[in-house]
């Protein structure tokens, strides 16, 4: 059906730049996102990350690639993942082996300036740092049709150099510059004062503006900043020694404090982190301001693909584990028929029967209705009254899901559903927050501590919001623990000392045999 529309569509320069690239199968796909030929060139890699989310990797990859070979090619090159001053610069993750350093020159956790200007104007490699630069390609490139560097080569060229410098906390000063620029005029014939020229006692040239004007607003916003070197110029042995793994968690860990993509590496230097990471999170104990300390050290949680990263430590923590993703439709056939028998309110039979003339959100209402079966049992002292509180089927169901009806309602009831919370002395846990007038058709959002992420279906918010506990080290509400116990136990197959399931768990688990 989707090559019956390509075939019919008529023929306009986005189409035409499609196929070029081999990607015509997904011109419908973009369309559908209101994507122009105007449009393409602001395209980010999280907006990649959306539009290939049913896709392979390899086939995002290869598009952002010729994405960036179109950008540069049309004068579009002014992209974040290209500019230095913006925060998302992609940095070379491992240059141990770079012919640039020796693992003796190089510190740990950015905790050393390389002040030995002698050995390291010897060692420069241009093409070792065009090579940790995405499009480090298009500057040889360039010079290979040409014989010369243009405007775009040459400010991807001046990222390059100063991307490796911050990455590796090397502090230039002017004889260093002068010596970069020698290697530059050598290496693709430019002229070296576009790069560094010294005219009287004032330096100037857009390699040294750059690497100034970026390292200033850095430290201005704290992201950066350098240590007092070895007067001697010797590296201390504790830096020699330190070539291991700690060496690269800090190195990972640096990377991921001033760093957002390529959203590649930022899944790869998480994946070297997760150790430490770890232990920084059980150390909290499930604390609320404690967590938060956790979330301000990793602060990509917050970022909009952050459930990217929930999904990758879930996965070291629970490699085995099943997915309520996978075993849903198996589920879905087993548990209308046992709702049927179970429920007894009128109320929740229409909502039974919703299900069957609605072509969507079935995952939703059966979900709620879940709450029926696995009703709270824990009962406990409220803060404000001296009297004991039990929970009821709605506080389960809403410490699950928080309907409203627009998004400006959303902080309003989060506020309300937090002072309630507290009233009965408890605080508010991961959940999901569904924006639409009708239940069956809204937006889902993983909502925790401020941090909120836009889900593609309830399903993988569902999914998320579970895997958030597990990651966090936080503990199940008390007013749905059967729920998400039931969750964990039937959906994940995940059996933890000290689960104390109820005999309504048990009983439900043992009926969806």
């Amino acid at each position: 059906m989707e090559n019956n529309i390509l075939e019919s569509a008529e023929k306009d320069g986005l189409e035409s730049i499609l196929d070029s690239w081999g990607f015509s199968y997904i011109l419908k796909t973009l369309k559908d996102e209101s994507i122009t030929l105007e449009r393409l060139r602001y395209l980010e890699e999280q907006d990649l990350t959306y539009l290939f989310r049913e896709r392979k990797l390899g086939e995002k990859v290869e598009f952002r690639f010729k994405l960036q070979q179109w950008k540069i090619a049309n004068g579009y090159s002014d992209v974040k993942a290209c500019d230095t001053i913006s925060v998302d610069m992609t940095f070379l993750e491992d240059m141990e082996n770079s012919q640039y350093l020796n693992c003796s020159q190089s510190t740990s956790s950015f905790s050393k300036v390389i002040n030995d200007p002698n050995g390291y104007r010897g060692s420069i490699n241009i093409q070792s740092v065009l090579g940790s630069h995405p499009n480090g390609y298009y500057v040889n490139q360039t010079y290979k049709e040409t014989g010369k560097l243009n405007d775009a080569a040459r400010k991807i060229l001046i990222d390059s150099i100063v991307t490796w410098h911050l990455r590796h906390k090397i502090k230039l000063g002017r004889k260093e510059f002068e010596h970069i620029s020698i290697k530059i005029e050598e290496t693709f014939n430019d002229d070296k004062a576009i790069y560094f020229n010294l005219i009287g006692s004032r330096p100037s040239g857009r390699l040294y503006d750059k690497y100034y004007n970026t390292t200033k607003r850095l430290k201005r916003t704290g992201e950066f900043g350098y240590e007092k070197s070895n007067i001697s110029g010797e590296s201390p042995k504790a830096d020699i020694s330190n070539c291991g793994e700690e060496t690269e968690i800090a190195k990972a860990q640096d990377w991921l404090k001033i760093f957002t993509e390529p959203w590649i590496d930022v899944q790869e230097n998480w994946r070297k982190c997760f150790k430490k990471r770890r232990q920084e999170i059980l150390s909290t104990n499930g604390t609320q301001n404690k967590i938060f300390e956790v979330l301000q050290n990793w602060k990509l949680f917050s970022h909009s693909l952050g459930y990217n990263l929930i999904q990758i430590d879930f996965s070291y923590l629970h490699p085995h584990s099943t997915s309520i993703v996978d075993k849903w439709k198996t589920f879905n056939l087993k548990i209308i028929p046992l709702l049927k028998t179970k429920l007894t309110d009128p109320a929740h039979l229409q909502q039974l029967e919703t299900i069957k003339s609605q072509e969507k959100g079935s995952e939703q209402i059966i979900a709620l209705l879940l709450h029926v079966l696995l009703r709270p049992t824990i009962k406990r002292k409220a803060n404000t009254a001296r009297k004991i509180y039990r929970s009821t089927i709605k506080d389960s169901q809403m410490s699950f899901i928080l309907h409203v009806v627009t998004a400006n309602d959303v902080e309003n009831c989060l506020n309300k559903l937090k002072t309630s919370l507290y009233d009965r002395g408890e605080t508010l846990q991961p959940i999901i927050i569904a924006v639409g007038y009708n239940l069956c058709d809204a937006k889902f959002y993983v909502y925790f501590d401020e941090i909120k992420y836009e889900m593609p279906c309830f399903l993988s918010a569902f999914d998320t919001c579970f895997k958030t506990f597990h990651v966090l080290h936080l503990k199940y509400p008390s007013d749905s623990l059967e729920f998400w116990l039931f969750v964990q136990k039937y959906f994940y197959s995940i059996n933890l000392e000290g689960d104390r399931a109820s005999p309504n768990v048990l009983c439900l688990i043992n009926d969806l045999k």
